[in-house]
């Protein structure tokens, strides 16, 4: 009995990147996992969290761009290694169907809107999480047979 005491009290922590409303963050809350901070640049999205999540860590900078990852650690009160996951689901477009579609073919990686997985991995190299969560489309993963060797 004791261990199960001890077990529920414990609460992982987490860093949220492109939350946009917070679908996520719901989900990783309600299995124990809280974000330490939230990072949205879209202000339509930002209004919905600061009205609906006020005691969320809504971090003032939003764009990821823009954060350095050791000063994003040192802001929220982390160091390396004590997050337990970095989660977040930047832009699709350069991965998408829908971009594949007009021209047969999508930018993906040399899309310029494909530096937020860059700007993603980048944290995660510093925070050093024990687990990591890009939520995404399938085409992130996507390999056009044509190109393969």
């Amino acid at each position: 009995m004791r261990s199960q005491t001890k077990t529920a009290a414990l609460r992982l922590k987490a860093l949220s990147l492109f939350t946009g409303a917070g679908g996520l963050d719901l989900g990783f809350a309600a299995a124990g996992i809280d974000p330490v901070a939230c990072i949205e640049l879209d202000p339509v999205a930002r209004q919905t969290l600061a009205r609906n999540r006020m005691h969320w860590n809504l971090l003032e900078e939003g764009d990821v761009h823009a954060l350095r990852p050791r000063e994003l650690l040192r802001c929220v009160g982390v160091a390396p290694g004590e997050l337990d996951v970095v989660f977040g689901g930047p832009p699709c477009q350069p991965f998408s169907k829908s971009a594949f579609w007009p021209h047969g073919e999508t930018g993906r990686l040399r899309d310029s809107r494909a530096s937020t997985v860059d700007a993603l991995l980048d944290i995660v190299d510093v925070a050093l999480p024990r687990a990591i969560v890009i939520a995404n489309v399938p085409g992130l993963i996507f390999r056009s047979r044509l190109h393969c060797p």
